[in-house]
C-alpha cells in the first residue's frame, strides 16, 4: 500500500471520539489509550512523519507536508465566541493561570484548537481552547482549565509567519490549493489545530510563527462528509 494512503487509512479507521473530550478507543491499537497513542508502528515511528512535502525551493512559510501528529496531554483553557476575539481570550486564561501559579510563562510548542468550523457554525458559538503539554507539579486547576489529550492522525501542516495576522489566507490556500492538488479532503470529525513556536511575550508578531495544521482523508477513498455544526468535541 502507498505509504500516504496507509498513514491516512490509519488516520481515518483509528479515530474515536468519547463524550464530550479526547479519548482513544481502547480496542483501535488492542492497547491501553496510554500505549496506543502512537501510529501502528509500520506506519509511523516518529513524532510526525512526512508523506508529501511540496517546496520547489520555497521557504518554509510557503511550504506544505502531510504529516501523521501524535496525541499530547495538555491543560486547555476554552472560550466561546468569534475566532478572532476567542483565542485571545483563552490564552490570556492560560497565561495568567501559568503566572499565579508560578509556572514558566515560555512554554513551546503551545497548541490552539479550533473545535468548530466557522463555515457551517455561528460565530457566537464557536469553541477555542488554548493548551499547553501539562506542566509537572501542577496542583489544582482553576475552573475554567481542564486536562485532555490533543486529536491525532493525519494533517496538512504549513508555517505562518505573523502571529494571527492573515492566517485565515493561509488555512484557505491548503483548502482551496494543497488539499485539491493532493486529492485531499477536510476531515470533519477532527479540528483545526494551530502550533504555536513562540513566546508571544520576546517575538514580535510580525515573526510569530504558527504551525497550521489541517486534518485531511482522501477524497478518493471517502466521500466528504457534508460538513455540519457538531458539540461532540
Amino acid at each position: 500500500m502507498d505509504p500516504a494512503k496507509a498513514i491516512l487509512q490509519a488516520s481515518n479507521d483509528y479515530w474515536h471520539f468519547h463524550n464530550n473530550g479526547w479519548d482513544l478507543d481502547r480496542l483501535s491499537w488492542g492497547a491501553s489509550p496510554v500505549r496506543h497513542a502512537r501510529p501502528p508502528r509500520k506506519f509511523a515511528s516518529r513524532i510526525t512523519r512526512t508523506i508529501y512535502q511540496t517546496s520547489g525551493g520555497r521557504s518554509e512559510t510557503d511550504m506544505t507536508t502531510l504529516e501523521y501528529l501524535r496525541p499530547v496531554t495538555v491543560v486547555a483553557a476554552r472560550v466561546t465566541g468569534p475566532y478572532s476575539a476567542s483565542a485571545a481570550q483563552a490564552w490570556d486564561l492560560m497565561f495568567d493561570w501559568l503566572q499565579r501559579s508560578g509556572a514558566a510563562c515560555d512554554i513551546t510548542p503551545r497548541y490552539g484548537l479550533l473545535l468548530d468550523d466557522p463555515r457551517v457554525t455561528t460565530p457566537n458559538d464557536c469553541r477555542y481552547e488554548a493548551c499547553i503539554p501539562l506542566p509537572d507539579g501542577f496542583g489544582r486547576l482553576p475552573p475554567g482549565l481542564s486536562i485532555k489529550r490533543t486529536p491525532y492522525g493525519a494533517y496538512a501542516r504549513e508555517r505562518h509567519v505573523g502571529g494571527k495576522v492573515g492566517i485565515a489566507r493561509t488555512i484557505s490556500k491548503i483548502r482551496s490549493e494543497w488539499m485539491s492538488d493532493h486529492g485531499l479532503v477536510s476531515d470533519t470529525n477532527r479540528p483545526m489545530i494551530e502550533i504555536h513556536l513562540d513566546n508571544p511575550a520576546g517575538v514580535l508578531i510580525a515573526q510569530q510563527r504558527i504551525d497550521v495544521c489541517l486534518p485531511v482523508i482522501f477524497a478518493a477513498d471517502h466521500a466528504e462528509v457534508p460538513v455540519v455544526a457538531s458539540s461532540k468535541y
